[in-house]
């Protein structure tokens, strides 16, 4: 079984032997427009991941945006788009993510944007009553400490499921509350709090009803 790393990146440079020396890593996603929060853009912090993925050939790497459609013209956003330029020798590349959610840079290397959502939060109010997450049918998430989540939008472990430092992957994936669950958004329940204010959920039933 292969997993895939979401960071922000900052610390990929002091962890970048770890990750060459396992089979087990199949993509990383990068999740860039976290140096939004920051006025000035960290060209260092940027300059390490780039070396990261020019050392990681077999791993597929994923340069995140969010909210490209909505930024001005020297936003961070578009600094760090400037630098992906300069760095891979790409024109127009703003443009092209405006018309495309994502692009191919070169081989097993992609940037992707799309607008931001609300993240979800227990102690937010519920936006979404009825939905279909793909959470525990095609993905899960394991949290640094070995919690299992059904989704890597529950970064506080307010859905733990069990630990894999103390019992079996097959096994929490198997046991009552994980089908529970699964089960329920087969048939757009949502059993959980979290998942009730999860804004990546609401758009993706918005969509949904697009669609149909």
């Amino acid at each position: 079984m292969q997993a895939n790393i979401t960071t922000n990146g900052t610390l990929i440079d002091k962890n970048i032997d770890l990750i060459k020396n396992t089979k087990a890593v199949r993509q990383i996603n990068f999740s860039i427009h976290s140096i939004m929060q920051n006025k000035n853009l960290n060209k260092q912090y940027l300059n390490n991941i780039f070396e990261s993925e020019r050392q990681l050939e077999d791993v597929i790497i994923s340069y995140r945006l969010w909210n490209l459609k909505s930024i001005k013209e020297n936003d961070i956003n578009s600094q760090i788009i400037k630098e992906i330029e300069n760095y891979y020798g790409i024109q127009n590349l703003k443009q092209q993510l405006m018309e495309n959610e994502y692009i191919k840079i070169k081989e097993n290397v992609f940037i992707n944007q799309d607008i931001e959502f609300t993240w979800p939060d227990i102690n937010k109010k519920e936006i979404i009553q009825k939905g279909r997450c793909l959470g525990l049918k095609e993905q899960i998430a394991i949290l640094v400490d070995g919690t299992v989540v059904p989704c890597c939008l529950d970064n506080n472990g307010d859905i733990p499921l069990g630990n894999i430092f103390k019992e079996d992957l097959e096994d929490i994936l198997s046991n009552t509350k994980t089908i529970t669950i699964k089960k329920n958004f087969e048939n757009s329940i949502i059993t959980c709090k979290l998942c009730k204010t999860c804004g990546f959920l609401e758009r993706l039933e918005n969509k949904r009803k697009i669609n149909i």
